[in-house]
């Protein structure tokens, strides 16, 4: 998974910092220094500039403090740093399912496609995007520990501290007990001797997760809105439904963004909607509906052993994908309609349950055919495995050239935003920068046209 990650990934350690690394590592003074270790613990993620932030996410910040503490701000650490991340968190998901009964070689399969899988480009290739590694990281942890047959006294200890650390790594691991349910589900149901250190466990997360939420909303809610994450207040964020409706219409564009990773780009559009009577909403709906109905029915269809696992395995999948987009849903106003990072551990679910059903073909496929023919059904399910393995790969590392570039970073979002002020603004800084002074003037102008007032 290393040398995977390396390959893939390898070519961005050259790349600088940009966008939120700034606010967060290079001008963020509260992480410059060790003195300032009671504020990572306290205050908002952004404490240390002059801007505001209603972000809580302490390990993070710490993590940061590390790294500038031992390199300063140099981004080729950061970036290492991140790489290294990913390839632990593909090897803990080969593990984790592992011992919820998957084979090894599908393991590995589903672990490889999560190292490769280009919507994953976001969250490691940008530094910034080390939260959503971090919080990957310590869920994980947790679950592996936690799908262990028999849990002791310091399995237990050692769920809760994982736990702990998962919940301040990112606000959305409040959904952490829910995932320990699904994975109890799935994989202990049936051999569990004790239930008792895994409810136990279950019940520990589920406490500490209430009480961050309590403190989310008191102590440390740092927003002076009351808009949740957001930062401003319109009909999107101060409107349930309309947040709800929205998130059912994004369903099918997050399902684009996994299956054709083509028009990858950071700054999603503000576009919300009002109504599910829309295509978007209506196979939203078709979607949802349909995984709730799959789920109820693998559920009474467990008859048999082999059938029963495969099914629970299923509906893992499926629960999972779900439970991990819930906190992004709109039920909490988030700064952002979709991204592409809130992707990075529920594509592990999207993932798993392809596997099963190419494994359910294979195996239809392969017992029902002639004897002679069983060996070609063989290659040619590898070599379907071997074309996406590389097409996806090839992507990744086209779409990290542009995470190492800045310029050709602000090229590829112009294509999908031409009218956005920001974006045109620095395109124009990237020509300045290479002293194209007619070319940036132009950029320049266009972003002041569509905004007069910005700047």
């Amino acid at each position: 998974m290393l040398a995977l990650s390396a390959l893939a990934y390898g070519h961005v350690v050259t790349g600088d910092f940009f966008l939120d690394d700034y606010s967060l590592i290079v001008k963020n003074e509260s992480v410059h220094s060790f003195k300032n270790i009671h504020a990572w613990f306290s205050e908002h993620r952004l404490y240390g500039t002059a801007q505001e932030s209603n972000l809580y996410r302490p390990i993070p910040t710490l993590i940061n403090g590390l790294l500038y503490f031992f390199f300063g701000a140099s981004p080729v650490y950061f970036h290492i740093f991140n790489i290294l991340l990913h390839a632990l968190n593909a090897f803990l998901a080969f593990t984790l399912l592992k011992r919820l009964s998957f084979s090894h070689i599908f393991s590995f399969i589903v672990a490889v496609f999560f190292v490769i899988h280009p919507v994953q480009t976001e969250s490691v290739s940008y530094i910034a995007g080390m939260t959503d590694l971090l919080a990957a990281c310590f869920v994980l942890l947790t679950l592996t520990v936690f799908a262990k047959k028999e849990l002791t006294r310091k399995d237990l200890l050692l769920c809760t501290l994982l736990t702990m650390l998962a919940l301040l790594s990112k606000e959305s691991n409040v959904m952490l007990a829910a995932l320990m349910l699904t994975v109890w589900y799935a994989g202990l149901t049936k051999v569990v001797t004790s239930k008792r250190m895994h409810f136990l466990a279950i019940a520990t997360a589920l406490l500490f997760s209430i009480l961050l939420l309590i403190a989310r909303f008191t102590i440390l809610d740092f927003n002076s809105t009351g808009i949740g994450l957001a930062t401003e207040a319109n009909e999107y964020t101060t409107n349930l439904i309309v947040r709800l409706i929205t998130f059912v219409s994004t369903i099918p564009t997050y399902l684009g963004l996994i299956f054709f990773p083509l028009n990858l780009y950071f700054f999603k559009p503000y576009v919300y909607a009002t109504t599910l009577l829309t295509p978007l909403g209506i196979t939203g709906l078709i979607l949802i509906g349909g995984s709730i109905a799959g789920v109820i029915f693998n559920h009474f269809n467990s008859k048999s052993r082999s059938v029963g696992t495969e099914n629970r395995q299923t509906s893992f999948a499926v629960l999972w994908f779900f439970i991990l987009l819930i906190p992004v849903s709109g039920i909490i106003p988030a700064n952002a309609i979709y991204t592409e990072h809130w992707l990075y551990l529920p594509l592990l679910g999207i993932l798993i349950i392809v596997g099963v059903g190419v494994t359910k073909l294979f195996e239809i496929f392969h017992w029902e055919g002639k004897s002679e023919g069983k060996p070609l059904v063989s290659l040619a399910v590898l070599a379907v495995l071997a074309v996406l393995a590389v097409l996806l790969f090839a992507r990744t590392f086209e779409r990290n050239t542009e995470w190492r570039d800045e310029f050709k970073f602000y090229e590829n979002e112009l294509k999908y935003n031409p009218d956005a002020p920001r974006i045109l603004n620095e395109v124009g800084v990237q020509y300045f920068k290479k002293k194209e002074y007619s070319q940036a003037i132009g950029y320049y102008i266009r972003a002041i046209a569509i905004k007069p007032d910005f700047g």
